[in-house]
């Protein structure tokens, strides 16, 4: 089951499959070009995957997975996948998860993580795994996405959260739309080069929403 997606800036794209425990890495044709983990084997507690739920390329070029539904564990992988560090681990504490739903790389080298309930909070790290700070009272963060400006978008309980590096809110909306006109539970977020807003829903109509610009 893919769950999330990351296009670099070679246009290779890592989907994570959260089903059979790997991470998977496509060309722009559909050409399977790499695939870390073993196919239907979780790794043992602690080592990649189980259920891994994102796969990003931090500044340096190494891979974070957020791994995930399965474990609590963040993992930094080279290129070729070798495990460079893993971090993370069940509880409530800095630095801990309960579920790494999400991960963004910021222009940095820090790294954003989505720790879902029932934590609800973002967490900061630098690319070592080192713990910075934390965003508390976050309602189910699922969605991440960090633009070109460091202005963050969270697809979080029923709608979307727009907040800088320091965690201030700037902008906050419910989801709403469709035949059944209540909040829609946002569980993707992406921003287009134009700042067009996209968001993916699941639990209400499985939608997709854009909002423009303007």
């Amino acid at each position: 089951m893919p769950h999330e997606i990351w296009i670099d800036g070679e246009d290779r794209i890592f989907i994570p499959d959260c089903r059979d425990h790997t991470v998977r890495v496509f060309a722009t044709d559909g050409t399977l070009l790499q695939t870390l983990g073993e196919p239907n084997r979780t790794g043992a507690p602690g080592d990649p995957f189980n259920m891994p739920t994102r796969a990003v390329k931090g500044a340096s070029g190494d891979l974070y997975v957020s791994d995930g539904y399965g474990q609590c564990f963040v993992h930094r992988l080279t290129p070729s996948g070798e495990r460079v560090h893993t971090w993370g681990g069940r509880g409530a504490a800095p630095g801990k998860f309960t579920l790494p739903h999400n991960i963004f790389p910021v222009s940095d080298g820090r790294l954003l993580v989505a720790d879902r309930e029932t934590n609800n909070r973002i967490q900061v790290f630098d690319s070592e795994g080192s713990f910075l700070a934390e965003w508390p009272g976050r309602p189910a963060p699922c969605g991440l996405f960090v633009d070109d400006e460091d202005t963050v978008f969270l697809g979080e309980g029923g709608g979307v959260t727009i907040m800088n590096m320091e965690g201030r809110l700037i902008a906050q909306w419910v989801v709403r739309g469709g035949p059944v006109d209540r909040a829609h539970g946002a569980h993707s977020v992406w921003v287009d080069r134009h700042g067009d807003i996209y968001v993916g829903e699941v639990g209400v109509e499985n939608l997709v929403h854009k909002y423009v610009r303007v």
